[in-house]
């Protein structure tokens, strides 16, 4: 190799591996460049060809990684350290925003086309067409895709001016930024975002320290997008004002509920429960209680209470009183509020019988993707058989949750 190439190239190796800011490494780079010319010179004036001196002067010189690391380390003070851990919360702070609103930014628009694309095809093809409730599927798949996309952003963002700030090389940096970054990506995917998990969804989430992991080791896996800091602003102005005003514009959200119904005979439907003593007058008034569970959400465990009264005055020939909790349908209700499946009670608890009044109450650990829960009030007559005493009632609860509580919740 002639001799300006074998010099640069050994300039340049040298160059990458060096722990230092851009003009603290320019000026490691021309010293060492001074050197080996300066050196080369005399051989070359004593009689030894150029490109033989230039290979001898490098060659007492040591790898170029080696020396890149004994330079970097000249440089090292005592607050190195510190001052990298402040480079990495900085790094990491700026990179994740920038990430986040380029990820949602794209997801928005992409979003409003698939809209107007749908409403388009609705207008040539019917009102029926993908008249679907996507939010069960998009509530989870959103923020993992961005999960993923930020974690792989912060992770190839952070090695080198980590690496810099400490005064260390990049290979030396690299393992346990990686160590540290899997770990925090790994509690932030399991704790750290709460919605309505599928599967698939709950395991994309779960793999922010997967797309860490490659941002670290493999930078250059996916394309970089530079935006400045004022088409950030723009972004996030469009986000949460043009955004919001473009959707109103498109369209509400379309349900895929429909009030109309075949007839059935209810003691068949809800004969795994038992049949009703006197659907259309039942021997038991219930009032729901006000800490009851009601429209809302969350991973639970969840409180039902209910109270009633006997008509007759007397709990008659019923023994044995409970509440019970059945699994209703899976998706909305139209039709029957239970799942046909069903063969037994999720819960059950005594109904506490204190002259003509009655109370129960049972605690609930909420399934995911189940909103509706079939609430029975039964008794045991005294042939033996058990019915229904009171009218049917129905629990509204929707799971959401980490997608560690979605796991536990899946293993119960």
């Amino acid at each position: 190799m002639p001799d300006p190439d074998l010099r640069q190239a050994y300039l340049d190796r040298m160059g990458e591996a060096l722990g230092l800011p851009d003009a603290e490494r320019l000026a490691a780079i021309e010293e060492i460049d001074s050197h080996v010319q300066l050196a080369a010179d005399e051989m070359v004036d004593r009689g030894t060809p150029r490109d033989a001196a230039v290979r001898q002067v490098l060659e007492r010189l040591g790898a170029p990684d080696r020396l890149a690391r004994d330079i970097t380390a000249a440089h090292r003070g005592p607050l190195d350290l510190l001052t990298a851990a402040g480079v990495a919360v900085r790094v990491t702070a700026a990179t994740g925003f920038k990430a986040f609103v380029l990820a949602w930014t794209a997801i928005v628009l992409l979003a409003i086309a698939f809209g107007l694309a749908v409403a388009g095809l609705r207008r040539l093809l019917g009102s029926e067409f993908l008249q679907n409730d996507w939010s069960p599927v998009l509530d989870g798949l959103l923020p993992a895709v961005v999960g993923g996309l930020v974690a792989y952003a912060v992770g190839r963002s952070l090695v080198t001016p980590i690496a810099i700030a400490a005064h260390r090389s990049r290979s030396v940096v690299r393992w346990p930024v990686l160590a540290v970054g899997v770990a925090v990506a790994a509690i932030i995917g399991l704790t750290g975002v709460e919605a309505q998990w599928s599967a698939p969804t709950a395991l994309a989430m779960a793999s922010l320290p997967i797309w860490f992991a490659l941002g670290v080791l493999r930078p250059a896996a996916l394309p970089s997008i530079e935006v400045p800091a004022r088409g950030i602003a723009a972004l996030v102005i469009g986000i949460l004002v043009v955004v919001p005003l473009a959707l109103i514009g498109v369209g509400g959200q379309v349900s895929s509920f429909s009030s109309e119904g075949e007839p059935f005979d209810p003691n068949v439907a809800y004969a795994a429960v038992g049949r009703f003593v006197d659907l259309e007058n039942p021997p038991l008034e219930i009032v729901e209680s006000s800490a009851s569970a009601g429209p809302s959400d969350g991973p639970g465990p969840i409180l039902i209470e209910r109270s009633g009264t006997f008509v007759g005055g007397t709990a008659g020939g019923w023994t044995d009183l409970r509440l019970e909790v059945w699994r209703g349908p899976a998706d909305e209700l139209n039709g029957d509020a239970l799942d046909p499946t069903a063969t037994e009670p999720l819960v059950t608890a005594p109904m506490i019988v204190s002259g003509s009044r009655v109370h129960g109450s049972v605690e609930l650990l909420p399934e995911p993707r189940r909103s509706f829960y079939y609430l029975a009030v039964t008794g045991v007559e005294a042939d033996g058989e058990r019915v229904q005493l009171a009218w049917p009632g129905v629990e509204w609860w929707q799971w959401r949750g980490t997608a560690l509580q979605f796991f536990e919740a899946l293993a119960r």
